[in-house]
């Protein structure tokens, strides 16, 4: 795997640390569980997952999970959460979260992310803006679909001439 990248560094991404109160909102919106290490939290391709908050321990985000080019995206402690743009969006999830260490989480319904980011509009600003250099982030790295196929097929062709014309990034 790939040299850990924890959260988002300063000089590449706003902090996604959440504060004190800004938990206290998040916790009144869901619920604490203990996570073992190993714990999936969400698979890539998932239609659908819920918001999580890491109260201790670590979790991260893992491409290609449980392959031999399995890759580490990011890692997040303390007060930080998991996820991007695409959670709010409908896309399905490009990654899996995974717990690194034992730990406690919150995890706040799907739904009830969208309510407080359409209700709260500082936690609603950190929360959208963290997504959204997290995706850029991703898209500067070369992250995306993997489109599997000869150059030479016109299918495959019309395809990554479709990808390019709406800046979503291939492999």
């Amino acid at each position: 795997m790939d040299k850990p990248v924890r959260g988002e560094s300063v000089e590449r991404a706003p902090a996604a640390r959440l504060s004190g109160d800004q938990l206290k909102k998040l916790a009144a919106l869901g619920s604490e569980h203990p996570a073992p290490v190993g714990e999936v939290l969400f698979s890539a391709g998932d239609a659908s997952y819920d918001f999580f908050v890491v109260l201790e321990g670590t979790a991260e985000i893992i491409d290609r999970l449980g392959q031999p080019e399995e890759r580490l995206v990011a890692s997040y402690g303390k007060a930080e959460f998991l996820g991007e743009i695409g959670m709010l969006t409908g896309e399905r999830s490009r990654f899996a979260g995974v717990m690194k260490s034992p730990g406690r989480l919150l995890r706040v319904p799907l739904e009830q992310i969208r309510t407080i980011v359409a209700q709260d509009s500082d936690l609603s600003e950190l929360i959208l803006r963290t997504f959204l250099v997290r995706r850029a982030n991703l898209l500067r790295r070369g992250a995306g679909i993997t489109l599997i196929g000869s150059r030479y097929d016109e299918r495959c062709r019309v395809l990554l001439n479709s990808f390019s014309l709406s800046r979503t990034a291939v492999e």
